[in-house]
C-alpha cells in the first residue's frame, strides 16, 4: 500500500489540480497534467494562440502543434500520455480496485477491526458509525470534510504533504495567485529621511564628461574606425561614391555603394566577419536612408533607384524605373523623393512618376542632394563647382560658392549638423567643410593630415559620428 501510495502521490498527481490525473496528457518536454486543467491553464496564456503552441505549465518549454488552426481545445486532445504513465494509470488510476480501497473500509481505531461507513479527508483515515460520532463531538473536528462511502463512492488521494523542487514549486505558487488572489491591502511606506540623506551621500553613479559634436565649432576630430573592403571581398579596387548610417535594434549599421564592382555594402560594427556585399544592375551614385530598415540607391545607367532592406542581411526589395538617369537622391517625405539627373531636379513618387520639376538655379545637375531639417534642398554639382539652397518650390535660399583658398573645387556629399550647419565635401582638396545654415565658410573640419584621400560621401548618425567615403575605404570619426 505505502509502494502504491507513493506512486500516486509522486508520479500519478497533476501539479495543477493537486490530484490524481483525469484524464492524463503529455507534452514534448514529458509533464504530465489532466487535459481539463491544461485546456484551462493554455486558455489563459495570450501567447500560447499566437505562438500555435502549449506552454508547460512547469517548465515553460513550447509543444507545438500538428494542428494549429483547430481550437486549443482540439489540441490538448490530441495530446496523449506516454507509455509509462498510461501503464501506471492503469494499475493504480481511478477505478482500478487498489489496496486503500480495501484499506479506507475498514476503521482501525480502538484497537479493533470494524468495516467503515465514512471517510474523514481532513483525518485522512476510515471511521465505523461509533466512531464517526466522536469525531463529530470534538471540537476541533467538527468541521471536517465528511463522505460516506458506498460501493459507487468515488474518492482521490488528497495527500497531506507534496515535495517539489524549487522550479515547480513556484510555478505552483504562481498559479496559486493567479486564479486565488488574496484581497488586496493597503501598503504604506514611511520616508526615513535620515538613511536617504546617508545614502544620497554615498550614492556613486558614475563619472561626468564632457562629449563635444561638430556642430561645437571648437570641436576637434578623431578617427574612430577606418574599414577596408578591397583585401576582403578580392574586387576591383573600388570606388566608394556615397555613405548613410544607420541603428538597427541599438547596432550601427554603415551601408556604403561602390561605383567599380556596381554593389552595396552593410557593415555591423559587431560583425568581425567583415561587410556583406550585393550585386546591383549597374553602377551606383548615391545613397540615403528611407525607413529605419531600408535604404534607396540610385543607378543611374540602368534607371533605376533601388530600394534595399539591409537587416539582418542587405536584400534587394525592389526597384522603381524611371525614365531617365538619376545621381543624386535625398527623401523629402515617407512618400516623395528629390531626384537629380542631367539637367533635371524632380520630385517623384515612390512608384518613379515626376510630380514636380525643381529649378535649381546654377546647379543644373546635382550630383548631390540633402534636404535640411526646415525642408530646404542643398545641392552640389562638380561642373560649376558650387553648392546651392533652394526651397522645395525652386526659391532661392543661397548661392554661395566659397572664395579664394575656400573656394570649392569638386563638391560631392552634403550633410547638416543638428544646428543646421553645413558639412560639404570636396573630394579634389581632400577636405570636409564646415558652412553656416546661410553658406558662409566656417572651417575645414578634416583634410588631408587627418587621412582624408578623394572625399566623396559624408553622413552624420545621430550619436554624433562623423562618416566619409574615401578613396578606397570609408573612415568614421567622433569628436
Amino acid at each position: 500500500m505505502a509502494t502504491e501510495k507513493k506512486l500516486k502521490d509522486n508520479h500519478l498527481t497533476c501539479v495543477i489540480c493537486t490530484e490524481v490525473y483525469t484524464d492524463p496528457a503529455t507534452l514534448q518536454c514529458n509533464h504530465t497534467f489532466c487535459k481539463s486543467c491544461l485546456l484551462k491553464y493554455t486558455k489563459t496564456q495570450s501567447e500560447a494562440t499566437h505562438a500555435r503552441s502549449i506552454p508547460c505549465p512547469s517548465c515553460r518549454q513550447q509543444t507545438k502543434m500538428t494542428n494549429p488552426d483547430s481550437p486549443v481545445e482540439e489540441w490538448v486532445s490530441h495530446l496523449k500520455p506516454n507509455h509509462v504513465i498510461q501503464s501506471l494509470m492503469d494499475d493504480f488510476g481511478p477505478g482500478t480496485e487498489a489496496s486503500e480501497t480495501g484499506e479506507r473500509s475498514v476503521c482501525r481505531n480502538q484497537q479493533k477491526k470494524t468495516p467503515a461507513t465514512s471517510w474523514c479527508s481532513s483525518c485522512d483515515s476510515s471511521f465505523c458509525d461509533d466512531c464517526l460520532t466522536l469525531l463529530g463531538a470534538m471540537p476541533f473536528s467538527r468541521d471536517h470534510e465528511v463522505v460516506v462511502l458506498s460501493e459507487s463512492t468515488k474518492f482521490k488521494m488528497t495527500p497531506k504533504c507534496s515535495f517539489m523542487c524549487k522550479h515547480h514549486l513556484s510555478k505552483q505558487i504562481d498559479l496559486f495567485y493567479k486564479y486565488y488572489r488574496p484581497a488586496p491591502r493597503r501598503v504604506v511606506f514611511t520616508h526615513d529621511m535620515v538613511k536617504v540623506a546617508k545614502g544620497v551621500d554615498e550614492l556613486y553613479l558614475g563619472d561626468a564628461e564632457a562629449v563635444q559634436e561638430v556642430c561645437d565649432r571648437e570641436s576637434v576630430p578623431t578617427l574612430y574606425q577606418t574599414i577596408h573592403c578591397k583585401k576582403v571581398h578580392g574586387m576591383a579596387h573600388p570606388m566608394f561614391k556615397d555613405i548613410t548610417a544607420l541603428a538597427v535594434d541599438g547596432i550601427k549599421v554603415a551601408v556604403v555603394v561602390d561605383y567599380i564592382n556596381k554593389g552595396l555594402f552593410t557593415y555591423y560594427t559587431h560583425d568581425r566577419h567583415g561587410p556583406k556585399y550585393i550585386k546591383l544592375s549597374a553602377g551606383p551614385c548615391t545613397i540615403i536612408q528611407l525607413t529605419k530598415w531600408h535604404v534607396a540607391v540610385t543607378v543611374p545607367y540602368s534607371n533605376e533607384i533601388v530600394i534595399v532592406k539591409v537587416y539582418p542581411e542587405p536584400v534587394i526589395l525592389s526597384t522603381i524605373k524611371t525614365n531617365r538617369s538619376y545621381y543624386g537622391l535625398a527623401c523629402l517625405s515617407p512618400s516623395r523623393l528629390v531626384a537629380g539627373g542631367i539637367e533635371r531636379t524632380d520630385i517623384l513618387d515612390m512608384e518613379g512618376n515626376v510630380l514636380k520639376s525643381i529649378n535649381t538655379g546654377k546647379v543644373s545637375s546635382p550630383d548631390y542632394i540633402h534636404v535640411t531639417g526646415n525642408r530646404n534642398l542643398i545641392v552640389s554639382e562638380e561642373k560649376n563647382k558650387s553648392l546651392v539652397s533652394v526651397t522645395s518650390d525652386g526659391q532661392v535660399v543661397f548661392t554661395c560658392p566659397p572664395t579664394g583658398d575656400c573656394a570649392l573645387k569638386y563638391p560631392q556629399g552634403i550633410t547638416t549638423t543638428s544646428t543646421g550647419d553645413i558639412l560639404v565635401v570636396d573630394r579634389d582638396s581632400h577636405k570636409v567643410i564646415q558652412l553656416t545654415e546661410s553658406g558662409e565658410f566656417v572651417r575645414d573640419v578634416l583634410t588631408a593630415r587627418d587621412g582624408i584621400d578623394s572625399p566623396r560621401g559624408i553622413c552624420l548618425d545621430t550619436d554624433g559620428l562623423l562618416y566619409i567615403t574615401c578613396h578606397n575605404c570609408w573612415k568614421i570619426f567622433r569628436f
